[in-house]
Formats: structure tokens, C-alpha cells, sequence
């Protein structure tokens, strides 16, 4: 019988709770599952995956140049070297590397992004350096603020380099409560267990639901009833032909949808004969077109063109006078 407790939970902070699973695979072995949880709610868990998004090029001449002695994948960008220590076999010094991979945040905000190196690094988000401590010597700690927008993939890159004595590269951020990024979703531990990374697999908030064939991106979700950006409007179903496309990209045509919001649901009127959407102030109202033909609201005549002397005035808001009084006398007879 074993004495080890199937199950750990921790509290931590902003709501959130680690719980550690011990599963007996009943032929002498175990797996372990981790999960990050919103304290009631499970959101973010950890599956087991070879897929990292950090990968780690190292080049032993102590230059970012030419192809890489050494390349990996790394969950987390957490090292220390001692003075003397390998960083790559046979090498404790005069190393350098580029880490790249992608961060897709769940919410907006800003974060303050620390970059702690020794020697030296440049950190880069989106091609645009936000740090640059490049050269030998450079062991110190930076912080720096950044807005990320949710669901917007950006592009992280650092360049690395240990030219003597001891060596690090710790990269981690502080986003306050409600944090837009969170260091174990958007890597995980560099342990592995039963020899795969861990990877993480991240659960969509309310009225977002996840991209096909990916683990880490999320989208609002058409058809629920509530209009998220880039969503132009939600019905509360999926179908075509009633005003909303199937996909809410779009009102399909001449119907207004009106009313969407992220609370309410959008509302699909079919514009009746001789009115359009064509109010640029105001794209979901029904609208007369002069010049369509037909005298509709508060039109006073629409004789199917915008031209003037040929009976109703081109912004068919009359009918001209000469024309009246040919009316006029047409009707004495």
C-alpha cells in the first residue's frame, strides 16, 4: 500500500490554487498531473506534450552567428550557472544564445516585464528591443511596462550572452490581480516527467471558446448571443439568412442588427422595400435611398434618379413647382 497522498492542493494569490495529482498506473509506476485553477473554477490545465514554444539556440564562439552548437526547447527562462559550471559540454564560458517563441495573452493590460541577465541580454517584443543590456559585464535587473492586447500573439525574442564568472537569464512579469499573463501558462515547468516537457493548455473565459486545432488561443464565440470584438453582431445562433452571418462577421444583406453588446444580443431587422443601410452615422438603421424609385419615409417624391427639372428635385425632397402646376392642371381636366 502506498503511503503517498494521491492529491496536494495550494492556495495562491489573484484567486488562483495549484493542485498536484499522484495517479497510480497499477504496474509499479506513476503519473503526475498538475492543474492551475481559478479557486471554483477550473480554467488552465497542464497536459503532457513534446511541443514547447521557447526554443534555444546556443553558439559556443560566444557570437549570435552562423548555426547553433547547441538547440533546445525550454519551457521556463530561469537559469544560473556558477562560476566554472557547463552551460553547453565543455563550455562554461564565452556562450552565447537566442530564445524565440510567441506569448498570447487572455486579457488586456499592462504588465511590468523584469529581465534579470548576467552577462548581458537584449530583450525584443514584436521586433522592437524593450531592453538592451548587450556586452560583458552587463549582470543587473531590468523592468519595464508593456500593454498587451487580448488575443493578440506577440513575438518575444532575447539574445544572451556569458563572456565570464557566472552566468544567468531569468525572465518572468508582474501584471497585478487579474493577470494578463501568467508565467505557468504561458510556459511550463522545465521538468519533465515520464520524459515530456510539460505543455500548457489553457481553458477560454466566459463567452470565448477555443480556436480549432490549437491549445492556447481563444476566440469570442458566435452564436451565443453577446457581440465581442471583432464580432459586428450575434443573433444567438449560427445560422445564415436571418440577419447575422453564421460566422457574426458580418450583417448579411439589408438587415440591421442592432442592440449587440457584450451583455445583449443583437436584434435582425430585414429593411423593407426602399430602405437600406446606407446611414453611415448610424449602420444598423434603416434608411430611404433617394433616386431607388420608390417614396418611401419622409421622401416627398423619388422618381428613380437624382437629377433636377424632370418633376422631383434630386435630393427628392420636392416636387418642382413647374411640375406642380402641370399637376395642378391635368388634375382641372
Amino acid at each position: 500500500m502506498s503511503c503517498v497522498p494521491s492529491s496536494f492542493t495550494q492556495s495562491g494569490v489573484n484567486g488562483l490554487e495549484k493542485v498536484l495529482k499522484l495517479i497510480d498506473n497499477t504496474d509499479g509506476t506513476y503519473s503526475v498531473s498538475f492543474a492551475l485553477n481559478h479557486i471554483g473554477d477550473t480554467t488552465i490545465s497542464v497536459v503532457q506534450s513534446k511541443h514547447q514554444d521557447i526554443t534555444g539556440e546556443y553558439y559556443n564562439s560566444g557570437t549570435i552567428s552562423g548555426t547553433p552548437d547547441v538547440t533546445n526547447t525550454t519551457a521556463l527562462i530561469n537559469f544560473t550557472y556558477a562560476h566554472g559550471q557547463d552551460i553547453t559540454p565543455g563550455h562554461p564560458d564565452w556562450v552565447a544564445a537566442r530564445f524565440t517563441g510567441k506569448l498570447t495573452p487572455f486579457q488586456s493590460g499592462t504588465c511590468n516585464i523584469t529581465l534579470l541577465q548576467d552577462d548581458g541580454a537584449t530583450l525584443k517584443i514584436n521586433g522592437v528591443a524593450q531592453i538592451s543590456n548587450y556586452g560583458i559585464g552587463m549582470f543587473g535587473s531590468t523592468i519595464f511596462s508593456y500593454n498587451f492586447n487580448a488575443f493578440e500573439t506577440y513575438d518575444l525574442g532575447i539574445d544572451w550572452m556569458e563572456k565570464t564568472a557566472g552566468a544567468a537569464l531569468v525572465l518572468s512579469w508582474d501584471c497585478g490581480a487579474g493577470s494578463v499573463l501568467i508565467s505557468s501558462v504561458n510556459y511550463a515547468s522545465t521538468d519533465d516527467i515520464g520524459g515530456s516537457p510539460l505543455q500548457i493548455s489553457v481553458g477560454c473565459p466566459d463567452k470565448y471558446e477555443q480556436v480549432p486545432s490549437t491549445t492556447d488561443q481563444c476566440r469570442p464565440k458566435c452564436g451565443d448571443g453577446f457581440v465581442i470584438s471583432p464580432e459586428v453582431c450575434d443573433d444567438h445562433n449560427t445560422n445564415n439568412g436571418d440577419g447575422c452571418k453564421s460566422d457574426c462577421t458580418a450583417m448579411e444583406s439589408n438587415w440591421a442588427c442592432p442592440g449587440g453588446s457584450s451583455t445583449t444580443k443583437s436584434v435582425c431587422t430585414e429593411c423593407t422595400q426602399g430602405l437600406y443601410l446606407n446611414n453611415p452615422s448610424n449602420p444598423t438603421e434603416c434608411v430611404a435611398e433617394c433616386g431607388d424609385g420608390y417614396r418611401v419615409g419622409s421622401e416627398a417624391c423619388d422618381d428613380g434618379n437624382n437629377i433636377d427639372s424632370d418633376g422631383c428635385s434630386s435630393d427628392c425632397n420636392e416636387i418642382e413647382l413647374a411640375w406642380k402646376f402641370l399637376l395642378s392642371a391635368l388634375l382641372l381636366f
